[in-house]
C-alpha cells in the first residue's frame, strides 16, 4: 500500500477504528516506546481538537488568533522525548515512526514519498 493510499484509509476510519489501529499498533512497540508514543498521540488528538475550531461556521478573526496561540502553546517544544533537536533526525524516534506506521516511514524513520 502506497503513503497515500494509507493516508486516504486512514482518513475514512471512524474515531473507534483508528483508536483501534493505534491500539493495536502500540504492541509494537517496547514500553520505553509506547510511552513515547502514547504522550505523542495525545498530543495529536489535543491538536485536532483545536483544529476543529476553524471548521465552526462563521469562524471569527479571534478564533484564528486563539488556534494559532494555543497551536504555538502546545508545540513550544525544539528537541524530542530523546533530547535530540527537532533540526536533527532521531534514530529512535525514527524507529517508532517505522514500528507505528511502516507504511509512511522507511526502517530508518525517514518519511516514504
Amino acid at each position: 500500500m502506497s503513503p497515500k493510499d494509507f493516508v486516504d484509509y486512514i482518513d475514512q476510519l471512524s474515531d473507534a477504528q483508528f483508536e483501534q489501529l493505534i491500539a493495536d499498533r502500540l504492541t509494537r512497540l517496547n514500553p520505553e516506546q509506547q510511552k513515547i508514543a502514547v504522550s505523542r498521540q495525545l498530543i495529536n488528538k489535543k491538536r485536532m481538537q483545536i483544529l476543529n475550531k476553524l471548521k465552526e461556521p462563521n469562524v471569527s478573526e479571534d478564533t484564528f488568533e486563539l488556534v494559532f496561540d494555543q497551536l504555538r502553546d502546545l508545540d513550544n517544544i525544539d528537541e524530542c522525548e530523546h533530547q535530540i533537536s527537532l533540526i536533527d533526525h532521531c534514530q529512535d524516534c525514527g524507529q517508532i515512526d517505522y514500528l507505528m506506521f511502516p507504511e509512511l516511514f522507511d526502517p530508518n524513520g525517514l518519511k516514504k514519498g
